[in-house]
């Protein structure tokens, strides 16, 4: 904890002084192994704060992770995201005392219809308008090595999903593209495998 209290605190302080490539370099390469700048407008900074918001809205899960630590870090990165690549969205955790299927029979039907465990995502619309140079939004809602964990609904992009990315969308002028990859809904007509939405 005091670790990440004092990595926080340092971000706090670097985010808004330090320019210097060569330092944002080294932050890149000792979080993720494989890290091209082309991708990033040969620009290490931007590659550090578009990665770290993706992991943070990746690891999220609804109703459980308190969206402090996404807000807080928000503030000191906004004007540094141009774009943001999400390649899973966790959905909130399944409430056993709430009535969904829970014995093996019931829940393979469940997984076969897609009708009983609809479970709703993370909610862009509180992040989307804080970010002023946000012209690119990617997002698969889906789970990445869910392995034996596999159940259609944690693919599943849900009504709310939608009316909530709808909403958020609606609302943010300066997003260009909007990309939905491998996003499954129940009504086959609104399936969307992989559909580009250019914004006007």
């Amino acid at each position: 904890v005091n670790a990440l209290f004092i990595k926080y605190k340092c971000f706090r302080i670097t985010a808004p002084l330090v320019s210097d490539e060569g330092y944002w370099k080294r932050c890149c390469k000792s979080r993720w192994s494989v890290c091209d700048t082309d991708q990033y407008g040969d620009s290490w900074k931007r590659m550090f704060f578009e990665r770290n918001m993706e992991d943070l809205i990746e690891n999220f899960v609804p109703e459980s992770t308190e969206l402090l630590e996404i807000t807080e870090t928000l503030e000191l990165s906004k004007d540094f995201i141009k774009r943001l690549r999400i390649k899973q969205l966790l959905p909130q955790i399944k409430d056993v005392s709430s009535g969904l299927p829970q014995d093996d029979e019931i829940s393979d039907q469940g997984s076969d219809t897609g009708t009983d465990d609809s479970l709703d995502h993370f909610d862009f619309g509180p992040i989307i308008n804080k970010l002023p140079n946000l012209a690119e939004l990617s997002i698969t809602y889906g789970v990445r090595n869910c392995g034996m964990n596999f159940e259609w609904s944690l693919f599943e992009f849900t009504q709310k999903d939608c009316s909530l990315l709808a909403k958020a969308v609606k609302s943010c002028r300066h997003l260009q593209v909007l990309r939905l990859q491998r996003c499954q809904k129940k009504e086959k007509s609104t399936d969307c495998d992989s559909a580009l939405i250019p914004l006007l």
